[in-house]
């Protein structure tokens, strides 16, 4: 439409994944610096992850596009496969002909041609995106194909290219020695402010012919606030952009052509949002019925037992031993849990669908189904077998020890006598940006009263999320990364670390957000004779929207429910729902409705996204409605 007007030869910013616009940012060429590593070192697996709309399918295609003539791939994008169906595709793609759908003899097939290929000299690599989706059956079936190799070598590369769940999911114990067999990671970065100029620069540069078009500085700014530099939001954005100024007739982009775009895709999602939040209040309203049944059942026997048995579960959650970490190699790299969106980008819960299960939605949530029938017959036909810790026996002396316990944790948390209160503006302005990550995470473990000690090899991580979640695991501490807002995170009402870029500046900073007080954000800072003070839209003028969340998984629900997880996790997420009030859920390892239900109610009370699965996000909010559990608070 506005191609001629602009002098362009083709749309600059359409949203399909071209190599020919792939902007190398720093993340996304250390991402491939990263690959080509791996390639030329014949490492077995590669996980490569990022936000949805990062740039991760631009890359992968920009690498294969790249690949030499030693190489041959395989570049599989739709992974709703089951196992055999995998190794049908694998065979397909790389060109192996077979006249059989019998296991055995596919892989057979593929391990000669493999072997054919070694004798070439040539390097035969499978690539998978959107890996966040394979099922637990095929990830094990890859594990099995990793094992095609010679006495000095593999014969195949898996590289596995997913949202960052995808991490979560290569953690899981259940995964423990597909996880421990990744030797390279990397997870991409949104862009910096200058990188979202060069973008749009780039892009509009590679699809003129003789552009007379300009971005005032003063358009930028907008742009980049909204978009929080994902590559796909900043094209949606600059396609509004460009079709506004063609309506006005105007070769100039100005910050007022930028705003009133932007404005307008709000907009356009208002009616959608006024409806949900609607349909939240009302939910919500439930919540508080369902919070009065809990408060009956916590006088009858069995929520006593339960209590007993949720008490030792935290004493003993310390003696648990933490999935090992997989092996990472010397060298740079780069998330929501499942992500959030404007509320929360990428999807909260993370999870991975079978073939006939259901499918992920844009934001990364899923589009449920119901529970699959066959499943639960399954399931019944199955003893059912009660975790192991599974106690409800509990003494006075450890509830005293309990109770002295969450005392302490009270005590610990009430707000220290500070001496001088700083304003956002004049911190971040005075900020040691190169060592406020390291100080962001020790007051926030403060807060967990986790003290840490950081190996001198990890600070020297450019990527902060690897940096933050290597840091925290051994000390039973999960770091979840998040894009969202100030509001979701006063409904999480966990401490978090915000990322924060100060005035001009190009690098962020990290500031641990401690406690709300009526408008006022209160952030401890290192020094603790000095905190800092803003309101919403103080915050707003610098922060990303990307913050780190530590939390504990108090019970030990491992997986996401009801995809990746095993059976003394649901009972145990039952066990839960059942003290929380939710007393039509049956004490079983099922998965039934009524368990998806109660999750849902609990998911739409917090206003994350509603899907019944449990992840993350959802295990924090679960064991935020168990007071019991001792964890800082942002508000009493």
């Amino acid at each position: 439409m506005y191609e001629n007007f602009f002098g362009f030869k083709e749309k600059p910013f359409k949203l399909v994944p071209n190599p020919d616009y792939l902007f190398l940012s720093k993340s996304h060429e250390e991402a491939l610096a990263h690959l080509n590593y791996a390639l030329s070192q014949g490492d077995g697996f590669v996980e490569i992850t990022g936000e949805v709309g990062t740039g991760k399918t631009t890359l992968c295609r920009a690498f294969l596009e790249n690949l030499d003539d030693d190489a041959v791939a395989a570049y599989i994008f739709n992974p709703k496969l089951g196992p055999r169906q995998l190794i049908k595709t694998i065979n397909d793609e790389l060109g192996i002909r077979y006249n059989t759908d019998n296991t055995k003899n596919l892989i057979d097939n593929l391990n000669n041609f493999l072997i054919l290929q070694k004798t070439r000299r040539k390097k035969v690599i499978l690539l998978i995106d959107e890996a966040q989706n394979l099922s637990n059956n095929v990830l094990e079936q890859l594990r099995l194909l990793s094992n095609l190799e010679t006495s000095k070598e593999k014969l195949l590369q898996i590289i596995l290219v997913g949202q960052p769940e995808l991490s979560d999911i290569l953690d899981s114990h259940e995964l423990r020695q597909l996880g421990q067999r990744i030797t390279l990671r990397y997870h991409l970065s949104p862009l910096t402010p200058k990188e979202c100029v060069d973008y749009i620069q780039y892009r509009i540069d590679i699809a003129s012919q003789k552009s007379g078009l300009k971005f005032d500085r003063a358009a930028y700014r907008p742009i980049y606030k909204y978009s929080r530099g994902i590559p796909r939001v900043i094209n949606i954005v600059c396609d509004r952009v460009l079709l506004t100024a063609f309506g006005l007739s105007k070769t100039s982009i100005t910050g007022k052509i930028a705003r009133d775009s932007i404005k307008e895709l709000k907009s356009r999602g208002a009616s959608r949002n006024f409806v949900l939040l609607d349909w939240k209040k009302i939910t919500a309203l439930c919540g508080a019925a369902f919070a009065i049944l809990a408060a009956a059942i916590f006088h009858q026997p069995l929520g006593q037992g339960i209590q007993s048995w949720f008490n030792q579960m935290q004493n003993r959650q310390i003696e648990a031993k933490a999935p090992e970490e997989p092996v990472l190699k010397p060298t740079a790299a780069s998330d929501p849990s499942g992500v959030q969106d404007d509320g929360l980008v990428a999807s909260e819960d993370s999870h991975q669908d079978d073939a006939d299960d259901s499918t992920l939605t844009a934001s990364g949530e899923a589009d449920l189904n119901p529970v699959d029938k066959s499943d639960l017959r399954a399931a019944k036909d199955t003893k059912m077998s009660i975790p192991q810790n599974y106690d409800t026996e509990f003494s006075d002396e450890t509830i005293l020890a309990s109770s002295a316990s969450q005392q302490e944790a009270e005590d610990y948390a009430q707000e220290p006598d500070r001496s001088e209160t700083i304003k956002l503006a004049d911190y971040l302005t005075a900020m040691d940006i190169r060592a406020s990550r390291y100080l962001a995470l020790q007051v926030a473990m403060d807060l967990w009263q986790t003290p840490i000690e950081v190996q001198p090899y990890l600070n020297s991580l450019d990527d902060d999320q690897a940096f933050f979640r290597l840091t925290t695991k051994p000390k039973g501490v999960f770091m979840h990364r998040i894009e969202t807002s100030l509001e979701m995170l006063k409904r999480l009402n966990l401490p978090a670390i915000l990322e924060l870029f100060p005035t001009g500046g190009e690098e962020p900073g990290y500031l641990t957000l401690s406690k709300i007080e009526g408008r006022n954000f209160i952030f401890n800072s290192p020094d603790e004779n000095k905190v800092v003070a803003a309101d919403a839209d103080q915050i707003y003028l610098y922060w990303s929207g990307v913050a780190y969340l530590p939390w504990k998984n108090f019970l030990s629900i491992w997986g996401i429910i009801p995809k990746r997880s095993n059976k003394d996790s649901i009972i145990t997420l039952k066990l839960l729902l059942h003290e929380l009030g939710f007393s039509d859920v049956e004490i079983n390892d099922e998965y039934d409705n009524w368990t998806r239900q109660a999750i849902e109610e609990v998911q739409a009370k917090y206003g994350i996204p509603v899907d019944g699965f449990v992840g993350p996000l959802t295990k924090m909010i679960l064991y935020q409605e168990k007071e019991s559990f001792e964890m800082p608070r942002l508000t009493n």
